[in-house]
């Protein structure tokens, strides 16, 4: 069987990895463990992942995780973290977690907020794909109107230095 998607995953303890593995694998996902968070950035499944899966056991973590949320290119990576303590849990949110699961929380609830996050990656992915098409439409339709009264290269700069503008 193909898997859904593939999620990265750190866990600092066998219990949290055979937990972790027990719900991915029951909603049909691949799962990689990453051994040193550090090197997250670099591994090879990271652009592609589908969700990351953090056991939080020390601050340093919670520093990665929300350096991941405020990265363009992560941000859109759904991040859960399991944690053994409401303190714990306080400060997954605040660090952007998308999903808090505690350690001894029942096998399917975890599965029913899995798949809610799943489902909810999904709507984002082609809400911002449709956005993206929209707005190379609009592009088009700008560039034809220009280009009635100027050149193509000026029509090119304007909307180049449009975008610039906005993204800046």
């Amino acid at each position: 069987m193909t898997p859904k998607s593939t999620c990265l995953a750190f866990a600092a303890d066998q219990p949290s990895r055979q937990r972790i593995e027990c719900w991915l694998q029951s909603l049909g996902h691949e799962l990689i463990w990453v051994d040193d968070l550090n090197q997250l950035h670099s591994h090879p499944a990271f652009v592609s992942s589908s969700l990351l899966f953090v056991h939080l056991v020390q601050k340093e973590t919670l520093a990665l995780c929300r350096s991941l949320r405020t990265d363009l290119s992560t941000a859109l990576i759904p991040q859960v973290a399991i944690v053994d303590s409401d303190q714990w849990r306080i400060a997954a949110y605040e660090a952007g977690m998308d999903a808090v699961l505690l350690t001894t929380a029942q096998p399917k609830d975890i599965q029913n907020q899995l798949h809610a996050l799943f489902e909810r990656r999904e709507f984002l992915q082609q809400s911002m794909t449709q956005q993206i098409k929209a707005a190379e439409q609009g592009q088009a339709q700008v560039r034809t109107v220009f280009s009635r009264y100027v050149s193509p290269q000026v029509v090119d700069r304007i909307l180049t230095a449009s975008t610039d503008v906005i993204q800046g």
